[in-house]
């Protein structure tokens, strides 16, 4: 456990028996041996940063704060333990090879004899028409002319 030994400096640990640092020692280990030893160091020194830490952190703290920094360096694990699992990659025989271009060519040239489709009108209007003199469309300027008579009364 020489991750957590660098804690004794700042505090100082309580007189015991050889039996009793032997038990002590084994919880600490049963309950953080499983961790990585970087993963310890950090926890370590993230409780020694901590300002309200007064007592020697209990092992579950320490594998709180652990767990933490262990989760990247268990997935970097994991995956390399998958790579290493994987069958080697075989050759590519040169007809393989030449199989593989022509479909390739294929689909090239059935991607290139397409013709884009646009539509002859567009599907939907223009946002904004066309505006006239004065920022209107020319729908609202043929309203906006004036009337000079309806049902035979000029319009006011």
């Amino acid at each position: 456990m020489a991750a957590v030994s660098p804690l004794f400096a700042v505090f100082p640990p309580p007189q015991r028996s050889e039996a009793e640092w032997a038990t002590w020692w084994a919880a600490y280990f049963e309950d953080l041996g499983f961790l990585p030893l970087e993963a310890l160091k950090d926890a370590v020194r993230e409780f020694r940063r901590q300002g309200d830490a007064e007592f020697f952190p209990k092992p579950g703290k320490l594998r709180d704060l652990a767990t933490r920094h262990a989760a990247p360096v268990q997935r970097a694990l994991f995956r390399c333990k998958l790579a290493l699992q994987q069958p080697e990659p075989r050759e590519i025989t040169a007809e393989e090879r030449d199989q593989r271009r022509q479909l390739v060519a294929q689909t090239l040239a059935q991607l290139s004899a397409r013709q884009p489709t646009t539509p002859e009108k567009p599907i939907l209007p223009p946002v904004r028409p066309p505006l006239v003199a004065g920022g209107i469309t020319p729908e609202m300027a043929a309203r906006l002319q004036p009337v000079e008579e309806f049902a035979g009364e000029p319009v006011r």
